[in-house]
């Protein structure tokens, strides 16, 4: 494979690693704070913490099956085994 964008190449000296599109080896690169995720919550009075089990898509239509989550809605808590909804975008 060659000059794919983050995938396993040789590099122009021989050197065998992961390599950007512009030939940068990430396999050198150390990370930083800048790669950090904030650990702050969002800033939100709507959420949803679920796990999904199933999520279809059809053209800008999302249907999807969650389980065992936590709704947030203006101030109220819900918290539910089971929900299937859908998803506009």
């Amino acid at each position: 494979m060659e000059g794919g964008v983050g995938g396993q190449v040789d590099g122009e000296d021989g050197e065998v690693g992961v390599f950007t599109a512009d030939g940068r080896n990430l396999d050198d690169e150390e990370l930083g704070s800048d790669d950090d995720d904030d650990d702050e919550p969002p800033d939100t009075d709507n959420m949803v913490l679920t796990q999904f089990e199933k999520v279809d898509r059809v053209k800008q239509k999302y249907k999807c099956k969650f389980k065992y989550g936590m709704v947030q809605v203006n101030g109220r808590e819900f918290c539910f085994q089971e929900c299937k909804a859908e998803f506009d975008f």
